[in-house]
């Protein structure tokens, strides 16, 4: 019996890994030797640290500093601005496990200022929503590493096994099936992996498709 939901937020709640793609791509027009897209991939759920470290050893001809405080200025810009959208079937889903007394949580590797700016701007008020709310900056390894799910494990008193996480990258879904939790990867700009799907990973084109096997897990 499940008892507890984990959300990751970006790209699986809103819909901002559209436009943090579209910026990246941008950005990339203006370099001499553009960052390849499968680095983004990559980077998405990491550590800010890890991701410029990664640029300095990939790219050192890049000013990773200047870079990566550009991208970061223009994606809260646009937040700010809310140019983004809530993910279809969210507010069912949530609903839904509120209905079931399922604990709910947000497990998200963006910092409070951008989770209060995303919910906010769309009219919700995070605090009162989640049972927990955990970040990057409060763990010690980022995903894929199963920290952050751990840690909702450990707040909730419950089993991995216990617990339903709701991820869009490949690195959010290696850090639930890490942790030992039911996983479930809602496909947005990232396709699911072979070695996703040998894992044992759920895949879902949707929100509403993902409620249906919670419904699942709960009646098993």
């Amino acid at each position: 019996m499940i008892k507890a939901l984990c959300f990751d937020m970006d790209g699986l709640i809103f819909d901002t890994e559209t436009l943090r793609k579209e910026i990246f791509l941008s950005q990339n027009k203006k370099l001499k030797h553009p960052v390849d897209l499968s680095m983004r991939e990559k980077w998405m759920s990491l550590k800010e640290d890890k991701v410029r470290e990664s640029l300095r050893v990939n790219y050192p001809e890049l000013d990773v500093d200047a870079y990566r405080d550009e991208y970061k200025r223009l994606v809260i810009e646009q937040f700010e601005k809310g140019n983004y959208a809530v993910k279809c079937g969210f507010d069912e889903i949530f609903a839904f496990a509120k209905s079931k007394g399922l604990k709910v949580a947000l497990a998200t590797g963006s910092n409070y200022r951008t989770i209060e700016t995303l919910f906010l701007n769309k009219g919700y008020d995070y605090r009162s929503m989640f049972d927990f709310v955990v970040t990057n900056d409060e763990i010690k390894d980022s995903k894929p590493a199963p920290d952050i799910y751990l840690r909702c494990c450990e707040y909730f008193g419950i089993e991995p096994k216990e617990v339903v996480v709701l991820e869009d990258s490949l690195n959010g879904v290696n850090a639930g099936l890490n942790a030992g939790c039911q996983t479930i990867m809602v496909v947005d700009t990232v396709e699911p992996t072979d070695d996703i799907r040998e894992k044992g990973a759920i895949i879902c084109n949707s929100l509403f498709e993902a409620k249906e096997y919670v419904e699942k897990f709960l009646n098993s």
